[in-house]
C-alpha cells in the first residue's frame, strides 16, 4: 500500500508542470526546444581539507561548501572541528550546505556561533533532510515555493541570498 502511495506522489510531481523541468523545455510534439545538458562540462576534484582551505582562502566572493554529513547528530563534533580548521586558517566560510542531516533533537544544540541554521528534515522516517548554515550578516530568505520536500522522493531547501545592493543568488540544496 505504501508503495502505491510513493508512486502516486512521484506521478503527481512528474505531471505537475510547475515541478517538472522537462515540461518547460519541450514543445507539444515532444521535441526538445533546448537540451539543458548540451555543453555541460563538469569535473569533480577531490582534495584534502588543507588543499581546500588553501584554494579557498584568497578567493574573493562567497565561500560555499557542501557536505553529505550522514547524521549531523552523530557527526556534529567532527563537523565543528572541520569548520574550526577553516577559521584557524583565516578562511571564513559564508554558506555551509548539508545533506542527510537525519533527525535532530534539541535543534538549539546544533547552532554555531556566527551562523544562522536553516533546515528541513523528515517527520515520518529516518534519514534524509537538508540544511544550511548561513553566516550572520548575510541577508537570506527561504523560498518555500522552490523548496520541494517529499520524504524519500525529493528533499530540497532553496534560499535566496542578497549579495549586493541589487544582486541576489538562489541556492538549492538537495
Amino acid at each position: 500500500m505504501e508503495m502505491n502511495n510513493d508512486n502516486d506522489r512521484i506521478l503527481n510531481i512528474q505531471n505537475n508542470n510547475n515541478l517538472n523541468f522537462f515540461s518547460k523545455v519541450q514543445q507539444d510534439n515532444d521535441e526538445f526546444m533546448i537540451n539543458p545538458y548540451d555543453d555541460l562540462n563538469m569535473s569533480c576534484q577531490y582534495s584534502n581539507i588543507k588543499e581546500t582551505i588553501e584554494n579557498m582562502k584568497n578567493k574573493k566572493g562567497l565561500k560555499i561548501i557542501s557536505w553529505n554529513i550522514r547524521s549531523l547528530q552523530a557527526n556534529f563534533n567532527q563537523f565543528k572541528d572541520f569548520i574550526d580548521s577553516f577559521n584557524r586558517e583565516g578562511c571564513c566560510l559564508d554558506i555551509i550546505c548539508l545533506s542527510e542531516i537525519w533527525i535532530l533533537k534539541n535543534i538549539e544544540f546544533y547552532n554555531l556561533e556566527n551562523f544562522n541554521f536553516v533546515y528541513k528534515m523528515r517527520n515520518l522516517s529516518t534519514g534524509g533532510g537538508v540544511a544550511y548554515y548561513v553566516r550572520k550578516g548575510i541577508q537570506y530568505k527561504e523560498l518555500k515555493n522552490l523548496s520541494l520536500f517529499e520524504e524519500k522522493i525529493i528533499e530540497s531547501l532553496t534560499i535566496e541570498l542578497e549579495i549586493g545592493k541589487k544582486e541576489k543568488l538562489i541556492l538549492t540544496n538537495l
